[in-house]
C-alpha cells in the first residue's frame, strides 16, 4: 500500500482527486509511417490517435524527422497539427524555408515540439510539410512523442 493513504482509488499520495499540477498523466511514443519514395505534393503524417484522461490537460507534442531535397529548389513551411493546433495550413507554424538552398540528395534532422492547450478529449498529433516549391522531397523516420501533463 506504499503511497496510498486510502482504500479510495482517488487519494494517492495526499491528493484528492486528481495530481498535481504539472504531473505526467501518460506518455505515448513510436514511429509514425512517412510512407515511401520522393513527393512533390504537401504532405500529412500522424501519430495514432491519443485519447487524453481529463480534457482540460495540457499536451506537449514533439516531432522528429529527417528530410531529404531531392531538387536544389526545394523549400516548404511546416506544421504541426491535430489536437487545438488545427489542421494542415491552419496548424501552429514550426519552421519556415526547411530545405531550401539544399542540394539534391543533402538531409537535415527536424525536430519540433509545442504545447497544446487546448486538445479536447482525443486528439490526432502529426506533421504537415507545405510544398511551397512544388519540387521533389522525401521524409525519413518520423518519430513522435506524445505527453499528457496535468493542470
Amino acid at each position: 500500500m506504499s503511497g496510498i493513504i486510502s482504500i479510495s482509488p482517488d487519494m494517492r499520495s495526499g491528493v484528492v482527486g486528481k495530481y498535481p499540477v504539472g504531473h505526467v498523466v501518460q506518455v505515448s511514443g513510436g514511429q509514425a509511417s512517412a510512407g515511401s519514395g520522393t513527393q512533390t505534393a504537401s504532405w500529412q503524417v500522424n501519430a495514432p490517435a491519443f485519447t487524453l484522461r481529463s480534457s482540460s490537460n495540457n499536451v506537449m507534442f514533439s516531432i522528429s524527422t529527417t528530410a531529404c531535397s531531392r531538387s536544389s529548389a526545394t523549400a516548404g513551411v511546416m506544421y504541426l497539427t491535430g489536437g487545438g493546433f488545427g489542421a494542415t495550413t491552419s496548424g501552429r507554424q514550426v519552421a519556415d524555408s526547411l530545405l531550401q538552398g539544399m542540394v539534391s540528395g543533402e538531409r537535415e534532422q527536424q525536430n519540433f515540439q509545442a504545447e497544446d492547450t487546448n486538445p479536447g478529449t482525443s486528439a490526432t498529433y502529426g506533421m504537415y510539410f507545405n510544398n511551397t516549391s512544388g519540387n521533389a522531397f522525401q521524409f525519413y523516420f518520423v518519430n513522435y512523442l506524445i505527453i499528457e501533463i496535468q493542470t
